[in-house]
């Protein structure tokens, strides 16, 4: 089991990734960082922007992921769906553990 990084997301690292539109994360080298995009926001040529008229999120209709999965606007009109902490599967079905 691996020990609890002395190199969290501190409130500097997490000021600076927001100012972004991203979320900080700490990388496979305990090394803190600015990744993927925060919510309602989506990459477009490198950069983090709102997502226009809620996305396919925002509306169960648009999107085919399962109640137990998070949805993620990847693009104008596209989405990707992964499973939540405690739940496997393909993001469109995902099972308890």
């Amino acid at each position: 089991m691996s020990q609890k990084s002395s190199n969290a997301c501190t409130p500097e690292w997490q000021r600076l990734c927001r100012l972004e539109n991203k979320k900080c994360h700490v990388d496979d080298e305990d090394v803190p960082q600015c990744g993927s995009c925060i919510e309602d926001h989506h990459p477009i040529n490198g950069t983090c922007q709102p997502v226009q008229n809620g996305g396919n999120c925002a509306d169960s209709t648009k999107n085919n992921c399962d109640v137990n999965a998070e949805c993620i606007d990847v693009h104008p009109g596209h989405h990707f769906c992964t499973c939540k902490v405690g739940y496997i599967g393909d993001g469109m079905r995902c099972d308890g553990r």
